[in-house]
């Protein structure tokens, strides 16, 4: 299990208009960089985020209920929820750690 922390910067605060601490934890095949799951977690109320280690255990604890991925096969990164735009599909490069935006594959690949 490797961790590759593209912001670990998460939003520990309050955001503006009283938004609530956000952060997300991608888990990925460590071999491609195929995204595999992808966990958001929000403070409630006033709350705090619990420090970035404890998030990753629950994404990989999750994952292993829902039985996605190999012992060992996966990594986590960490991003900020807004980071992730709908519709957009996504990789992540395993030599660098870092989100970025998949090229679709050519038809008959």
């Amino acid at each position: 299990m490797q961790e590759a922390t593209q912001d670990s910067d998460q939003k520990r605060e309050p955001g503006p208009g009283g938004i609530p601490p956000q952060a997300a934890v991608i888990l990925y095949e460590q071999e491609g960089g195929t995204i595999v799951a992808t966990h958001y977690f929000a403070a409630t109320g006033r709350g705090e985020l619990p420090p970035p280690e404890a998030l990753e255990k629950a994404a990989f604890a999750q994952a292993a209920s829902d039985g996605i991925g190999e012992a060992g096969a996966l990594a986590a990164l960490h991003v900020r929820p807004e980071a992730i735009e709908r519709g957009k599909v996504y990789r992540v490069d395993p030599k660098t750690g870092t989100l970025e935006e998949a090229r679709p594959e050519a038809p008959g690949k």
